[in-house]
């Protein structure tokens, strides 16, 4: 996709959210403004992650650490959990998965950095 059509795509998504908000939102019956949130915010979310350039935070380190048997975030949490990555092995390691946390949290829980003073940075 080209600059322009992700330009034109992030103003359409914008638009969507801004008449969700105003027009359909607060007229949901009280049994559905549960679900209306959820949909509200799922919008917010792809805005942000659209943002944001979208991709993975985790690909970077999963990248970084070059071991062919890691390639995906789950495998990367597996093999720390069972120790075969260390901060011994990977002294950056530790940094770069709170900065993938707090990218994370940029995009899917904004309020969390605001209150959690360990990833504010």
């Amino acid at each position: 996709m080209g600059d322009n059509a992700k330009s034109i795509s992030l103003e359409m998504l914008k638009t969507c959210i801004k008449a969700y908000r105003s027009e359909v939102e607060g007229e949901m019956p009280d049994n559905k403004r549960y679900m209306a949130a959820m949909i509200r915010n799922a919008l917010e979310i792809a805005l942000r992650d659209f943002e944001a350039g979208g991709g993975d935070p985790y690909q970077s380190i999963i990248d970084h650490i070059g071991d062919n048997q890691i390639t995906t975030p789950v495998e990367l949490a597996e093999a720390l959990r069972a120790s075969k990555i260390t901060l011994d092995s990977h002294a950056d390691l530790l940094e770069a998965l709170i900065n993938a946390s707090r990218n994370e949290l940029k995009i899917s829980n904004p309020h969390a950095l605001k209150t959690d003073a360990a990833l504010v940075g």
